[in-house]
């Protein structure tokens, strides 16, 4: 959904506006259009910066046999970027527990 606003932009405004439209083969409502979206809607995440004591936790943990979602609570980072960081040091994901659900099943 999308809705149409009047924009009344002071004539200096709008004048170098005109270069940066033509230079992006495009029009002036279009470039305040996607600067307004992206000013409003949530910034991507840049790559996370992880420590070399954040990778040896991370090592000793999953030694232990730790999830990866008990990992990034404990670093205080997403699980998502411990797992990727357990992967990329080439270890394994801990085995899964039984439990729950998958025990129900398989009895």
């Amino acid at each position: 959904m999308s809705v149409a606003v009047l924009l009344h932009l002071p004539d200096d405004v709008y004048r170098a506006l005109v270069p940066v439209a033509v230079k992006n083969d495009t029009q002036v409502h279009r470039i305040i259009e996607v600067s307004v979206t992206k000013s409003v809607r949530k910034k991507k995440r840049t790559a996370s910066r992880i420590t070399d004591e954040q990778l040896a936790e991370i090592r000793r943990m999953n030694a232990e046999g730790v999830s990866d979602a008990a990992i990034a609570k404990a670093l205080g980072v997403a699980q998502s970027t411990a797992s990727r960081w357990r992967g990329n040091m080439g270890l394994l994901p801990p085995a899964p527990r039984v439990g729950g659900r998958q025990k129900a099943v398989s009895t």
